[in-house]
């Protein structure tokens, strides 16, 4: 009896639809974060102590860094220098994920107070 042959073909994996939970609405204002120290009230921006802003040029930055540098990076910033560059980096990367948010907090958006007559309209489909 012939043997059957066999398709190797790899299948591609079925495109699953978006939820709503991972679908995000833009309102279109441009936001600017919101002052959080004295710095940032003076004219700090954040780049002078890693240089960027944005967490890809930083992981690039560490990923294209010998240890020597690592180290002496991480001592400029305030960690303390350890032999192990992955968790150096790890480290690194976790500071630089927290000084990014505390330059960027977002501002409170305000809504408006919903009147009376909208919350009755609102009551009666209950």
């Amino acid at each position: 009896m012939p043997r059957k042959k066999q398709n190797n073909a790899k299948k591609s994996p079925k495109k699953a639809k978006a939820s709503l939970e991972e679908m995000s609405q833009t309102h279109g204002m441009e936001q600017k974060p919101k002052p959080t120290t004295l710095a940032q009230i003076w004219g700090d921006d954040g780049m002078s102590r890693y240089g960027t802003m944005n967490e890809a040029e930083y992981d690039s930055f560490l990923e294209n860094s010998s240890k020597s540098d690592l180290q002496a990076h991480a001592n400029k910033v305030g960690l303390l220098p350890i032999d192990n560059t992955l968790i150096l980096k790890e480290r690194l990367k976790r500071e630089f994920v927290a000084h990014v948010a505390k330059y960027n907090a977002p501002q409170e958006i305000k809504q408006s107070p919903v009147s009376s007559e909208s919350m009755r309209i609102l009551s009666e489909g209950k």
